[in-house]
């Protein structure tokens, strides 16, 4: 699956990683539950048979984990960076009023040129 058209678009990244974050949520889980019944087996019929299963269920475990981690690290960062952004829109509609042009990114459009005025280079 090629992403990188779909990913021009900031919305559509953060909602992938949202969608990631939920993915990787529930490989933990599987592998978590996956490892305790491993873990029951192994204490039920000897260590021997799952130490290889066990191995690679905790291999696997801390490689999504850490995926799990670096998404939630960077949905952080994003939401952040858009409270810092709002504050900052808030201030500025305060100070000097509101933008002459909103701006709509989300639907592909590309952003406005400045305006210029009169006799100004």
């Amino acid at each position: 699956m090629d992403l990188e058209m779909d990913l021009a678009d900031p919305v559509a990244v953060i909602v992938t990683l949202q969608g990631y974050q939920s993915k990787l949520a529930g490989q933990v889980e599987t592998l978590k539950q996956d490892m305790a019944t491993c873990r029951e087996n192994q204490r039920k019929y000897g260590a021997g048979p799952w130490k290889t299963s066990l191995s690679s269920l905790q291999k696997s475990l801390a490689a999504r984990s850490n995926l799990l981690k670096e998404v939630r690290f960077q949905l952080d960062l994003v939401a952040a960076q858009v409270r810092q952004g709002r504050g900052l829109c808030n201030k500025l509609n305060k100070l000097i009023g509101p933008p002459i042009t909103t701006i709509n990114l989300s639907a592909g459009q590309q952003p406005p040129r400045p305006h210029t005025a009169e006799g100004s280079r």
